[in-house]
């Protein structure tokens, strides 16, 4: 599996070190619960090299491969209900996880720092509390005519009017390349884009 993203090298080695499914969710799950009392400025404080930090429930990695947002963590949805097109996705472990929810998320994208940077909305995400991760699809951002551009430095999203952007600037090494995320801080308060 030398091929294999960062995502799921890191997906391999969380499932690889648990003797069952079961314990693997309920050890995600803890992690999850202490990370969530933590602030994320102190995680990423000296290092951004912090892969902890993605089980954070504010925490979206910017992802290509994906067909669609996910989470993991229902908090601040405005709504929860059957996806009409219910699918699934493989995991690194090969099993199929049920994509069945979609929940709406309102927030804010932050900067790395914590600073506020654009209302916005997610909508229809899939929900499953056994998603790894947060996942933002850049891919789906695209099709609804935002553009991508980025560097070694970040990856910015801009809507297709120009009047809405945000940045994945929190940079995450790994041994063969970069993992990029965003906060986005759940609010259920108003939003200003729908993405």
């Amino acid at each position: 599996m030398t091929g294999a993203s960062p995502v799921m090298r890191v997906r391999m080695k969380v499932s690889a070190h648990s003797e069952s499914s079961e314990d693997m969710f309920s050890e995600v799950a803890k992690k999850r619960r202490r990370l969530s009392e933590y602030n994320l400025a102190q995680l990423s404080q000296g290092t951004q090299n912090n892969l902890a930090m993605l089980s954070h429930p504010n925490i979206f990695i910017c992802d290509t491969g994906a067909s669609n947002h996910s989470t993991f963590s229902k908090t601040g949805h405005s709504e929860l209900r059957l996806d009409p097109e219910v699918g699934a996705t493989i995991g690194m472990t090969g099993r199929a996880v049920e994509n069945k929810w979609l929940v709406d998320l309102k927030g804010v994208f932050e900067d790395k720092e914590g600073n506020s940077v654009l209302q916005a909305k997610l909508t229809n995400v899939n929900y499953n509390k056994k998603h790894n991760f947060n996942l933002i699809s850049t891919t789906r951002m695209i099709k609804q005519g935002w553009t991508m551009k980025g560097s070694k430095e970040g990856i910015e999203m801009v809507s297709e009017n120009g009047k809405s952007k945000f940045v994945f600037d929190i940079k995450i090494d790994t041994p063969r390349g970069l993992l990029f995320a965003v906060r986005f801080r759940r609010t259920g308060g108003t939003e200003v884009s729908g993405i």
